[in-house]
């Protein structure tokens, strides 16, 4: 459960969930509000405020050319990421050689290839990361020309 989010929802009576599970505008809730069907509250948690479902580790990862998805993926813990909504250096190498592996024979990637993938990641980090926070956010990823984007055109090419 997203306890936070249910937190912040119950503890502050401006917020729209309030509105809904405070039918009466009592400003408490009374046992009907909170088992109101559809909109109660022990509903709403069960539906709001449930945890994400954790990917299938034995999943294939996404192909890069389902960009969101290969964000989402190689940011995700399931996959090694640490889930905070972007993506840093040695999580794209990491998405980069699965994807790499998938899509190429296996001899291509070799400790040499990984060596030289990190250093490409280096030199070119910075024309990606257009705000300078050391992370690639989710919009950087996916904008016109972004990182996504090369990775698609470079695979294509190769």
């Amino acid at each position: 459960m997203d306890v936070a989010a249910l937190d912040a929802a119950v503890s502050d009576h401006r917020h729209w969930l309030w509105e809904q599970w405070d039918i009466d505008g009592s400003g408490t809730l009374e046992r009907n509000e909170l088992l109101a069907k559809p909109l109660g509250l022990v509903l709403s948690v069960q539906t709001l405020f449930a945890p994400p479902q954790p990917a299938d580790p034995s999943a294939a990862p996404p192909p890069i050319t389902n960009k969101e998805a290969w964000f989402d993926y190689w940011d995700s813990r399931e996959a090694g990421g640490d889930g905070n909504g972007a993506l840093d250096k040695e999580e794209v190498v990491r998405g980069l050689l699965k994807t790499l592996h998938s899509t190429a024979s296996p001899a291509r990637v070799t400790p040499a290839r990984v060596t030289e993938l990190r250093a490409t990641i280096e030199a070119v980090w910075g024309i990606f990361d257009t705000d300078g926070s050391g992370t690639i956010e989710r919009a950087e990823f996916l904008q016109a020309d972004g990182l996504a984007d090369t990775i698609v055109a470079t695979l294509a090419q190769g």
